[in-house]
């Protein structure tokens, strides 16, 4: 148990691409050596606080635009400074566009998140990153039965994330997907993993039967279970190794959750407490 706890922590920890490096040597060459291709840069300074926060962000887009005309590279601006003194670095991460020519295009001093990035790329090049397929679906009001309680022979888990929170912000290369991943293709034991976009106004309705106040919030629904069957709930440290641990069946602080019937029933209820009102006032 331990043995694969710890290969999926280190999985979770893990860039999905292979981010190349350039140094002095070989900078003009590779970043300019395309025709037709931009390259942007990440510049960086080994144990610099803000380089190790932008990490996470920058990796995902080598897998996103491979296969495109926009390649991603990485530069020890520390150690080299013949690149260093040639485009005047001071500060660490310094994220610059280049193009085939060797023009400087310019500094991204934007957001510091994939999907902002992505942003700034699209419009400074006019390319569109190319997105795997996800393994992690998302959740609605229109889609929760055939995606949640009609999996009753599966374990499902059901996560309320905030697409602005750290670790949450890139779909396509955070933790959760990831798992999501390795389970689908190592682990073959049919945990499904499912999501609710906060952010998104249609899933309001889902926050109030699920009674979801913070983010993310995970529900855990054990396999073999019952219509009727009390999900778990985990609203604080959701992180890969507390996911692990309660699918291998550890106690990390989930607790039994009931959750309202429906949102059918729901609605009756207001149009009821709405009829007593009107009720009231006509006898007064």
């Amino acid at each position: 148990m331990r043995t694969l706890l710890h290969g999926l922590l280190f999985l979770c920890g893990v860039a999905l691409a292979s981010l190349v490096e350039v140094d002095d040597s070989n900078f003009e060459s590779l970043v300019f050596g395309q025709p037709g291709k931009y390259s942007f840069v990440y510049f960086y300074a080994p144990g610099c606080k803000h380089c190790l926060d932008l990490e996470p962000h920058f990796e995902p887009l080598v897998d996103l635009y491979e296969g495109t005309n926009l390649q991603i590279f990485k530069i020890n601006g520390r150690t080299n400074k013949r690149v260093r003194d040639k485009y005047q670095l001071f500060g660490y991460p310094t994220l610059k566009l280049f193009s085939s020519q060797g023009d400087d295009i310019g500094a991204y001093t934007g957001i510091r998140t994939t999907a902002k990035m992505i942003e700034y790329l699209q419009d400074a090049t006019g390319i569109h990153p190319i997105y795997p397929p996800k393994t992690v679906v998302e959740v609605s009001p229109e889609n929760i039965d055939q995606e949640l309680f009609e999996k009753l022979q599966n374990d499902v888990l059901l996560v309320f994330y905030a697409p602005w929170a750290e670790r949450w912000d890139n779909a396509h290369n955070s933790f959760y997907e990831r798992l999501a991943q390795y389970y689908k293709n190592e682990v073959k034991d049919g945990t499904l993993f499912r999501a609710v976009d906060v952010s998104k106004a249609e899933n309001n309705v889902l926050l109030a039967r699920f009674k979801v106040t913070k983010y993310p919030t995970l529900f855990y629904f054990p396999k073999n279970r019952e219509h009727n069957e009390k999900p778990f709930k985990l609203d604080h440290d959701v992180g890969p190794e507390e996911i692990v641990e309660m699918l291998m069946g550890s106690d990390v602080g989930q607790t039994e959750f009931s959750l309202v019937n429906s949102l059918e029933s729901t609605e009756v209820e207001e149009d009821i407490e709405d009829d007593d009102v009107n009720a009231q006032y006509r006898d007064l």
